[in-house]
């Protein structure tokens, strides 16, 4: 749209008329008459990571979804064309789902046995049980997420109706944090799990311009597990998660192993116009240990409202993708577009923005870097030996 003109437009609307059928059975065969069924459609887009639709469909849904009858059949309608993800779960537990199930099908859907975890918490000196903590179980591969709170259990705990996977099981109390991996088969159920807690950490550090290296003050610095939860900072009475004059901050109680740390522009949230973007860091912190993490360089925000277009699309990265693995490789370069006139190809991996390197602990420079006004020329280093230079053009 430009100012002051009149646009036309056509908007092509695609037709509802597919379907998706079949029955849903429990462990042993038998038709389940109470389950709900949903399908979500799957992303066509080259790039897409797998099972993304798995794990935003625990969450939400665009399809309400549907009851089985008393034969445990199931029919959903009014479907795009497209391949769906289709998850059938019942009340007080129990799931089962299918990938790439195509519009037409009739499939069937076994819920399995649900297993459990169970086992206690103690700490690591002295052995004793913390009075209140919090277990999460977490499938980042399968979006499956389960927390609870236990309060002066004398550091038992258990959580019931959990569908197989392997879980990132992980302890957190006001005296430490621990975090195990474990398998769990369908219907298995293990009782004597102890989880440690280890000292919380802390980190220290600086936080400066991207392009100068001056210190900036108020910036805020948050410390994230790298599964996203248990985030330490913000709860700092004597705010030391706020960047002095010097640039400096320090977290207290924060996660212990892999994570990251984010930071957040002054006047982040209220409303005004802010000065850098927001970024983030992974971060390695040990049980009981201050680390010194090297300086964290923030991105000046450019001059835009919208974002121009670039013209290609990146690789979404995996499920619990490693931050300091990140990289930027190219998924689609639409045709007559920006990129594709400068010759980016697809597969090509971005390894730098304007000079500045944006591969894995630097690689959420590129965002920052590539968000840019129409007309706004950017220069993309590629792992295959050469610069080209990009012209954005009218937002997309």
């Amino acid at each position: 749209m430009k100012a002051g003109a009149a646009s036309r437009v056509k908007i092509v609307v695609e037709t509802e008329r597919g379907e998706i059928g079949g029955r849903v059975l429990d462990e042993t065969g038998a038709a389940v008459p109470d389950a709900f069924v949903q399908a979500e459609r799957e992303p066509d887009r080259p790039g897409a990571a797998d099972g993304s639709t798995r794990r935003r469909m625990q969450w939400s849904w665009t399809h309400a979804p549907v009851l089985t009858d008393v034969e445990g059949t199931f029919a959903i309608t009014k479907l795009s064309p497209g391949t769906y993800t289709v998850r059938a779960f019942r009340k007080g537990g129990g799931e089962c789902v299918l990938e790439k199930v195509a519009l037409g099908s009739r499939v069937t859907l076994a819920i399995k046995a649900e297993g459990s975890l169970a086992g206690s918490v103690v700490l690591a000196r002295g052995g004793k049980a913390p009075e209140s903590f919090s277990i999460q179980a977490l499938d980042a591969k399968a979006g499956v997420s389960r927390e609870e709170t236990f309060f002066r259990t004398n550091g038992r705990w258990a959580l019931r109706n959990l569908p197989e996977g392997t879980f990132s099981l992980t302890a957190s109390a006001v005296e430490g944090r621990e975090t195990v991996e474990t398998r769990l088969a369908a219907g298995e159920r293990r009782e004597s799990i102890v989880l440690t807690l280890q000292a919380p950490a802390s980190a220290r550090g600086r936080v400066v311009a991207l392009d100068t290296g001056e210190p900036l003050a108020g910036m805020i610095v948050i410390a994230t597990a790298a599964d996203g939860t248990r985030a330490a900072g913000a709860a700092d009475e004597q705010r030391r998660h706020v960047t002095n004059a010097d640039g400096r901050y320090e977290i207290v109680r924060a996660p212990t192993g892999k994570g990251r740390l984010t930071v957040y522009p002054k006047g982040f949230g209220q409303g005004t116009p802010l000065e850098y973007t927001s970024s983030y860091v992974p971060v390695e912190l040990r049980p009981g240990v201050t680390t010194d993490v090297p300086d964290i360089r923030v991105a000046r925000r450019r001059n835009a409202n919208f974002r121009g277009d670039l013209g290609f699309s990146t690789r979404e990265p995996a499920a619990g993708e490693d931050l300091e693995a990140r990289r930027h490789i190219v998924s689609v370069v639409r045709p007559g577009g920006p990129a594709s006139k400068a010759g980016l190809g697809v597969d090509d991996e971005i390894v730098s923005v304007d000079g500045y390197d944006v591969v894995g602990r630097n690689a959420y420079l590129f965002s920052s870097l590539t968000y840019a006004a129409e007309g706004t020329r950017i220069t993309l280093g590629l792992r295959r030996g050469i610069a080209i230079i990009v012209e954005l053009g009218s937002p997309q």
